[in-house]
């Protein structure tokens, strides 16, 4: 199959999206807050009875998740739109113009600056989105394709191509 499609911050922006988990991210985040605010205000030896432990720890849950919406509004608001208009001043030739072709042996991406091209075991999955796929080099490394522009036809068929190639991530962190 061959592909053309452009890369513009906004797919760019969906391809990061995409390829956090921010549900875990949230749920780590409120529990290490609630936990060190709970133990900074006693900590379990000084809870004698379940209105203590009702009294600590029901104050620091909802802190730990105030904490972590408002850590994850700043990060999809206003970090990674940053971030990806960064890259854009300082690297154009990421964005524009890209092409793919895949076929039965290789998953290879063309751009204005140049080309990559990888056997599908050296790649570690996809991902899908109502806006994007993403396609993972590692956990930290990611080819973002975005949908819009594409035919219901050309959707299905790329989508036939990766999950008969790749497999399906939940996620690009440890359980992937």
């Amino acid at each position: 199959m061959r592909l053309q499609y452009d890369i513009t911050r906004a797919s760019m922006l969906a391809g990061v999206r995409a390829s956090t988990d921010l549900t875990m991210m949230g749920l780590w985040l409120a529990v290490v807050f609630g936990a060190t605010m709970a133990w900074s205000r006693g900590g379990p030896a000084d809870w004698t009875s379940v209105s203590d432990v009702w009294g600590w720890v029901w104050p620091a849950a909802l802190a730990g998740v105030g904490f972590a919406g408002g850590m994850l509004l700043v990060l999809t608001l206003i970090l990674w739109p940053v971030q990806v208009g960064r890259l854009h001043r300082q690297n154009p030739l990421v964005f524009g113009q890209m092409e793919l072709e895949a076929d039965d042996a290789r998953f290879a991406v063309t751009g204005p600056r140049g080309s990559s091209a990888y056997a599908w075991r050296e790649l570690h999955g996809y991902r899908e989105t109502p806006a994007v796929f993403v396609v993972a080099l590692s956990k930290s490394m990611h080819f973002a394709i975005p949908k819009a522009g594409m035919a219901a036809g050309t959707v299905d068929e790329l989508r036939a191509v990766l999950a008969a190639n790749l497999r399906r991530l939940r996620s690009f962190g440890l359980r992937g």
